[in-house]
């Protein structure tokens, strides 16, 4: 049997990574809550896009600038999907300028080296400011 592509949904806590993922996938849902760290583990979701399955993985919130045990938890799980997926989607809440929290995730998934697809999410686009990430 064919192994299905990976597609890990990363971006800092809040940023709409589990509302992403409850749009894409009509036949799950994914926890959403205003409270951070909500999701903790990688979670995998079966669905299809157009006839063509995938597993889409959701992941905790990245905060690098939190020393508390459960970010460090949550970082290697997301460090984990990083690595075994086949392309990423780096969610950002484009609400607000991007972050030097978001610049950071940025830099960790240029190294990847995997396709990335740059998704924004929650409001008004700053131009400015994700194009500092894209590019």
């Amino acid at each position: 049997m064919k192994k299905l592509p990976v597609i890990a949904v990363i971006g800092k806590p809040n940023a709409g990574k589990s509302s992403l993922i409850n749009r894409l996938c009509s036949n799950v849902e994914a926890i959403v809550h205003e409270e951070p760290m909500i999701t903790r583990d990688r979670k995998y979701y079966k669905t299809d896009w157009d006839g063509i399955y995938f597993n889409i993985l959701d992941t905790g919130g990245i905060d690098l600038s939190s020393e508390a045990k459960l970010s460090k938890q949550i970082y290697l799980q997301s460090k984990a999907a990083i690595e075994e997926s086949d392309i990423i989607v780096f969610v950002v809440d484009i609400k607000s300028p991007l972050s030097p929290l978001d610049e950071e995730i940025a830099d960790i998934l240029r190294k990847s080296a995997k396709p990335l697809i740059f998704a924004g999410n929650n409001g008004t686009i700053h131009k400015e400011s994700i194009l500092s990430v894209i590019i």
